[in-house]
């Protein structure tokens, strides 16, 4: 409003510098833009929960049409994970092992979502991180089994794992990622394929099987085995054993400054409050820590009601952090191959189902690299027979309960957004939006009409100011016939006299004998008494119209 009403004030004046007029449209429009933005962003501007709706509801279909279902939530906290029978993974091993295959990975806590570091995290200071990290036989996902091969090296520092080979095929399981297993090799890894971050591996849209079944090499380890481990104080002596510790060490002496970084992202205040639910955590022990978590974990569960494993994973990143340890929260496959009986072949075959979907949480230890940890009830310890009986009743119950709860049956291929109250909140943005851009489109048409009236006057006042009695007479006339030909007046109407002249002007073959001084004096005021009757007598939108479209008056 301030820029149209300025625009038209100053159209009116007579400059005679145009730049005085352009700096004065350019300032009210900036002046505008500013107001405008800091009005949005700071006083009407509010996240639109119902976009956001729509928007993961369009990137879920999207992937679902290329990828599959997937039947753990994708870093949504309040999502479910699937209870269903059906195969999503077959896996062949040579020891029978309790494996944790990864998939989805969240960095980032924002509005009850796990979501990926920002691309930029990887870029400036740390582009190429992972790329440079290969050239040495060192990637994040594959850190473990790495470190493990160095500390065999060490005097003192050799960890018990147990080598294996593993078979992983993807059935029918979400094809977003590659699910791999912790202690996986390097050399391992990267037959998989390339992955310049240190989430996951990702996987591939293809619906061939083949496309979707490997074999790696892997340092299997039992579960929390490597809390209680500390040799690894023999990276901070800084001798290295051999070349290939050497850059190992170097190595994860970087990526560790990366994981600090961006792995222990919590506020402050969260961050106290976190500190004072896990009582009697010995801050430099991994193993009271996380026994003090997971205790913590069962008394809120129990407080605030039935908990599924993606509160507890979640929850226990946040009290993870706040102890300043890196975590972050995953979600993949537990594979229980303790209680399965050896094949002929000599290996252990077991059917990963989609029940079998869960979500855990990965702490970082400072020279070893990222660890699973379990902190939902049922799931940790050893996973016998018994303890998975209980896990699944647990999960059960858990996911029974949510559904009692529930008040209302929703289509289960639409989002809560498609209801009909939020279709018409959403059709009532839409259509504000609508009008917003309206709005500032007849702004810039009214500023565009403005400056051209300007620019046309400006011109028209020069040439009827000329020294030159001709370029004064032609610039009167055209103006003239203009509004006749607007009005559809025949030129008949003209002033005898004003005629006379124009005729001497368009027929003469020698107009300049005769046609004086006053006789264009004459006619300029003609156009002057044309003009002002032509305006009185027209209506507010005509006068517009002749003012800002034609320019005629």
């Amino acid at each position: 409003v301030i820029s149209v009403v300025g625009t038209f004030a100053y159209s009116q004046m007579k400059l005679t510098d145009d730049r005085i007029y352009a700096w004065t449209v350019l300032g009210l429009g900036v002046i505008l833009g500013v107001i405008s933005v800091v009005y949005f962003r700071n006083v009407t501007f509010r996240p639109n929960a119902t976009m956001s709706q729509w928007k993961e509801y369009a990137i879920a279909r999207s992937e679902q049409s290329r990828y599959g279902t997937s039947d753990s939530p994708q870093g949504k906290v309040s999502g479910k994970v699937s209870d269903s029978d059906e195969v999503r993974l077959k896996v062949e091993m040579t020891k029978p092992m309790t494996l944790y295959l990864k998939g989805y990975t969240g960095s980032v806590w924002e509005n009850g979502h796990w979501t990926a570091l920002e691309g930029k995290s990887y870029s400036e200071k740390y582009e190429g991180m992972i790329k440079g990290y290969q050239t040495h036989n060192f990637h994040p996902l594959a850190q473990l089994s790495r470190y493990i091969q160095m500390a065999d090296q060490v005097s003192g520092a050799a960890v018990r794992d147990t080598e294996m080979n593993v078979i992983v095929q993807n059935v029918s399981a979400f094809r977003k990622y590659r699910y791999i297993p912790y202690g996986i090799t390097f050399e391992s890894l990267m037959k998989l394929g390339d992955s310049n971050q240190d989430v996951n591996m990702p996987g591939s849209s293809s619906t061939e099987t083949e496309d979707h079944t490997y074999s790696a090499e892997v340092n299997a380890l039992s579960q929390d085995a490597m809390l209680s481990y500390t040799k690894e104080t023999w990276l901070s002596q800084g001798v290295d054993v051999s070349k290939e510790t050497g850059e190992y060490r170097i190595a994860e002496e970087d990526y560790r400054e990366f994981v600090h970084s961006y792995y222990l992202q919590v506020s402050d205040r969260q961050k106290q409050t976190l500190q004072k639910q896990v009582k009697m955590a010995d801050r430099g022990n991994l193993v009271t820590m996380t026994k003090s978590i997971r205790e913590s974990l069962i008394n809120q569960a129990k407080e605030e009601g039935s908990w599924n494993t993606t509160d507890y994973s979640s929850a226990a990143v946040m009290m993870y952090r706040s102890m300043d340890i890196p975590a972050r929260y995953v979600e993949g496959y537990v594979v229980n191959g303790e209680d399965t009986p050896v094949s002929p072949d000599g290996r252990y075959h077991v059917e990963v189902l989609a029940k079998n979907a869960h979500a855990w949480v990965e702490i970082y230890k400072d020279g070893v690299g990222w660890l699973p940890v379990e902190v939902t009830p049922g799931y940790y310890s050893e996973l016998t027979g018994v303890q998975q009986q209980t896990r699944q009743s647990a999960s059960t119950d858990s996911e029974q309960n949510q559904e009692e709860e529930e008040e209302e049956e929703l289509d289960p291929d639409a989002p809560d957004a498609v209801q009909t109250s939020n279709i018409l909140s959403l059709v009532l943005k839409i259509l504000l939006l609508v009008l917003a851009v309206c709005l500032i489109l007849c702004v810039i048409l009214a500023m565009g009409l403005c400056l051209r009236r300007h620019l046309i006057l400006k011109k028209r006042w020069e040439r009827q100011s000329d020294a030159d009695l001709w370029i004064r007479l032609e610039q009167s006339a055209a103006v003239l016939f203009s509004i006749y030909r607007y009005q559809r007046w025949d030129e008949q109407k003209l002033d005898a006299e004003v005629q006379k002249i124009l005729n001497a002007y368009r027929f003469s073959s020698h107009p300049e004998t005769l046609v004086s001084e006053s006789d264009v004096g004459q006619v300029q005021r003609y156009l002057q008494e044309v003009q002002q009757s032509v305006y009185e007598g027209a209506g507010k939108a005509e006068r517009l119209r002749m003012k800002y479209v034609e320019v005629i008056v």
